[in-house]
């Protein structure tokens, strides 16, 4: 997955490599179950992520994320972070 410069998960310090283990307690089976999970909400809701960070491995993190609208087309010069 990608990490989009302005967005929600940037704004979280997401990173490329962090694991997402469930939103608001409720387990992430794969990316796509996460995007259902997601895509379901609305934007400005809070959520809680489960995150084992890349280069934390040995703690699970809780990271909240306020939900935005998602562009239909990302604006140029965008790029995502590693």
């Amino acid at each position: 997955m990608e990490v989009f410069q302005d967005s929600p998960a940037e704004k979280a310090e997401l990173n490329v490599g962090d694991i997402i283990l469930s939103v608001d307690d409720r387990a992430v089976a794969g990316v796509m179950t996460m995007k259902e999970q997601i895509q379901s909400l609305k934007p400005g809701t809070v959520v809680t992520l489960s995150v084992i960070k890349k280069f934390d491995v040995d703690r699970i993190s809780k990271i909240k994320v306020k939900l935005e609208n998602i562009p239909a087309v990302l604006p140029p010069g965008r790029y995502y972070r590693e």
